[in-house]
């Protein structure tokens, strides 16, 4: 009996909030957390841009209004375009991420 509770309990851990968080909505916490912040830093406009290639649209929205927010930038982006015409704006995000604090990770490079 002892068993159930213990699993139970193991369960009911607390997701991480973070832009590679599992959950979406977690990562929705990040980007909204971000934009309250104001937080600048390179690793959190980094996650931004990586969330401009989100399969849900409401994550992309959250994303490219917390960029324009931190940086006064969209770059033509739009969360409602299909795939390819997003690509070329992620793709303008890491260009210009990469003249701003040097080469962006290898999953922002695969959009070019």
């Amino acid at each position: 009996m002892l068993l159930i509770p213990v699993v139970l309990w193991a369960g009911c851990a607390p997701i991480p909030v973070g832009f590679d968080a599992p959950s979406e909505t977690k990562r929705q916490d990040a980007i909204v957390a971000a934009a309250a912040s104001g937080d600048r830093r390179p690793e959190t406009l980094r996650g931004l841009i990586e969330q401009l290639d989100s399969p849900d649209a409401a994550t992309r929205m959250l994303a490219i209004l917390t960029l324009d927010r931190l940086t006064g930038q969209t770059f033509g982006y739009d969360y409602t375009d299909p795939a390819w015409k997003r690509e070329r704006s992620v793709q303008t995000w890491v260009d210009w991420y990469d003249s701003e604090y040097g080469t962006a990770s290898a999953s922002e490079a695969d959009h070019g």
